[in-house]
């Protein structure tokens, strides 16, 4: 009687072997390990080198332009405002401070509307010039997402890290290139001595 081989793979070092199918256990020929023959065949049938990895993006929106209506609308109320206090103020004080109150006030206020208004044009200025450059939004790689080549689990790795054990079997997988690697199954199996 002739004995059936199939494909295996050790369930501890990940080593590709060919196995008797009617053997309950054999040692594996890379870590000396006891393997028990069905698992070892039911790994190999469901373990793959690596599975396809898709980026999961955020797109950063370029900030929005000045508001320069909102902004000139502020200080024009602030201004109001100090008009108001500084009237008052002089009403209380009476006669000739009133008067020199009010004229502090529009000495100020010819100096912020002055300041206001260089200001607002040079901006107006510069906003106009980036508008004239086509900007584009960001796109940032925050994380990975595809499926563990041991048990096909739904999972997802961030940007900045390299590997992580699956949440459903607790193996460890790499990403690399875009793939999610399994660790246990080296690309082109094992070539260990040993």
């Amino acid at each position: 009687m002739s004995m059936n081989f199939k494909p295996a793979l050790c369930p501890s070092c990940g080593g590709k072997m060919q196995v008797p199918d009617e053997a309950n256990t054999i040692k594996c020929m890379y870590c000396g390990v006891e393997v028990f023959v069905k698992e070892a065949i039911q790994l190999a049938g469901r373990v793959k080198e690596y599975t396809q990895a898709t980026t999961i993006e955020k797109i950063i929106e370029p900030p929005k332009p000045y508001d320069f209506d909102a902004a000139r609308t502020k200080v024009i109320t602030i201004l109001l405002v100090w008009g108001v206090m500084a009237f008052v103020v002089g009403l209380c004080i009476g006669g000739s401070a009133l008067i020199y109150t009010m004229i502090g006030y529009a000495v100020v206020v010819a100096i912020i509307l002055t300041l206001n208004v260089t200001n607002t044009n040079k901006l107006k200025k510069s906003i106009a010039e980036n508008e004239k450059k086509e900007v584009t939004p960001q796109i940032e790689i925050t994380g990975y997402e595809g499926q563990c080549p041991y048990c096909d689990t739904s999972i997802k790795l961030k940007a900045n890290v390299l590997g992580d054990n699956c949440p459903a079997c607790q193996k460890r997988i790499v990403l690399r290139d875009s793939k999610f690697y399994s660790v246990d199954t080296p690309v082109g199996g094992l070539d260990r001595k040993g």
